[in-house]
């Protein structure tokens, strides 16, 4: 016992002596005894206190952009103001112009004029409302198409900014879809496109449609390729005719999407239908057609969905695919063929992939250019194809949401290439507040995207004032018809 109780001793001194030894110089040896130790209270960042709507610097500008798109005057509680009257009002009382509305998405308070909101507090600070921030309340995108034009090359930087403030898509725009291709190679456009495109979903019209192949006439263009081998029309085509065809817009379809890799949104076909159902749909003199006869909106779309796929991308997720054509807003013959045929498309695609219909993805994509000149409707009173579809005033709120609704069973519908010309004020007014009003109200709509809005100097589609008016150097303002679509996407907000 004894001899046991010194070598343990001698082994307790020697383990200590190498352990003191083994320490470096300063360096402090563990203490047998426990040091008590604190636990530092935990940094509490408080919430700031929202900005007050009396002191928001930029209270006055939101004003004076409001007021001047109503001639510099309006009325509000029965007062006429200018600008700087109307500005102090406001600043004297903010409660008497604020509106909080409780959404799904939260609680949110506007600063409201006439039942316009010109400001929303985001994140404790006040900012100006506009389409693309109203928009999302009710789920629905707007956007513009961006052109290679004079105002682009002279104002890029208030291109920019209004695009940035007010759309969440942009669209390039050019004769076709290989021609906005080639353009955006330009490294001052294709620049200026591709920085937009990491903010904004990027849209182009569109792969396949009846009028590729055609020449300055509209004509088949003989000498193309694509026509060598084709079939008189109604004659089936020969295998290797369509293996050739199929081919030709596969690889489109994936040089297409692999030159262009910001694009999110592609229109696989394009405008296959003339505007009545009296057997003449517009597509019998494309390669596309003698290849595949009325099939050839399915091997358009599978091209479409296949290079996606190859792109090791998911259709209908990073890019949507849509078809797009012109008048069929309202119910009637050609929107019972474009439904009759997007129906056909969706179940022969599903049986090829061996995939349920419903996960077929296809947008629908209506096109309108519209207008009031009764003029154009009475020119073409004899012509079938064209009873008066352009003219604005046959629109109803009714009429056009059943039209919207009807599409449910295809999938969301974009209003794309959309125009208003003409017209008065007032017709223009409520045209808009119409469309915006069934659009919400259908649910069924996921987008707006206008059509030459913003170029100043297009003699097409557009005239560049129907929602802004450009000062000629540095800034875009609003017009009386832009706070109506506020005013109208406000309204439709629920609580």
């Amino acid at each position: 016992m004894k001899i046991s109780h010194k070598l343990n001793l001698s082994v307790s001194i020697l383990l200590l002596i190498t352990l003191i030894v083994s320490c470096t110089p300063g360096t402090v040896v563990p203490m047998a005894t426990a040091i008590a130790t604190t636990t530092a209270a935990p940094t509490i960042t408080p919430t700031p206190a929202p900005q007050s709507l009396a002191d928001t610097p930029d209270l006055s500008t939101w004003v004076e952009e409001y007021v001047h798109a109503y001639g510099d005057m309006v009325t509000v509680n029965s007062t006429e103001m200018d600008a700087q009257e109307l500005t102090v009002a406001i600043r004297q009382n903010p409660e008497a112009f604020m509106q909080t509305k409780e959404i799904e998405k939260g609680k949110y308070s506007f600063m409201v004029v006439n039942g316009t909101p010109l400001a929303i507090l985001s994140n404790h600070k006040w900012e100006a409302t506009s389409l693309k921030s109203l928009g999302e309340f009710s789920a629905i995108r707007f956007g513009s198409t961006v052109h290679e034009g004079g105002l682009f090359v002279n104002h890029a930087e208030a291109y920019q900014q209004i695009l940035n403030q007010q759309f969440g898509i942009i669209a390039p725009n050019d004769l076709t879809i290989m021609d906005v291709s080639e353009v955006l190679k330009d490294p001052y456009y294709g620049k200026f496109v591709n920085g937009l495109a990491q903010t904004h979903a990027l849209r182009f019209y569109n792969l396949f449609t009846p009028g590729d192949q055609r020449n300055e006439d509209n004509q088949p263009n003989l000498s193309d390729p694509l026509w060598q081998g084709a079939p008189p029309i109604n004659t089936p085509a020969s295998t290797k005719y369509q293996e050739k065809i199929r081919i030709a817009m596969a690889e489109k379809a994936l040089n297409i999407l692999t030159s262009n890799p910001n694009v999110t949104e592609i229109g696989f076909a394009n405008e296959a239908f003339s505007a009545t159902d009296d057997g003449y749909f517009s597509w019998e003199d494309c390669p596309y057609y003698r290849a595949f006869g009325d099939r050839w909106l399915i091997e358009a779309y599978l091209a479409a969905y296949k290079a996606i796929v190859q792109l090791g991308k998911v259709p209908g997720r990073d890019i949507s695919l849509f078809y797009g054509d012109y008048n069929f807003y309202l119910p009637g013959n050609k929107s019972t063929i474009v439904h009759r045929e997007l129906s056909r498309v969706k179940e022969e695609v599903a049986k090829e992939l061996g995939i349920d219909t419903g996960d077929v993805p296809i947008i629908v994509e209506m096109e309108g250019h519209f207008s009031f000149d009764t003029g154009y409707l009475n020119a073409n009173a004899s012509d079938p194809r064209y009873w008066d579809v352009y003219y604005a005033g046959r629109l109803t709120y009714e009429d056009f949401k059943q039209n919207l609704t009807s599409f449910t069973d295809i999938g969301k519908v974009w209003l794309g290439e959309f125009t208003l010309l003409q017209g008065t004020a007032e017709q223009n007014s409520q045209f808009l507040k119409t469309i915006v009003e069934a659009s919400i109200d259908s649910g069924n709509v996921e987008s707006i995207l206008f059509w030459d809005l913003l170029e100043i100097d297009s003699d097409h589609w557009g005239k560049g004032d129907l929602l802004f008016t450009f000062d000629g150097e540095s800034h875009f303002y609003p017009t009386a018809n832009y706070y109506l679509i506020l005013q109208t996407l406000f309204g439709e907000i629920q609580n």
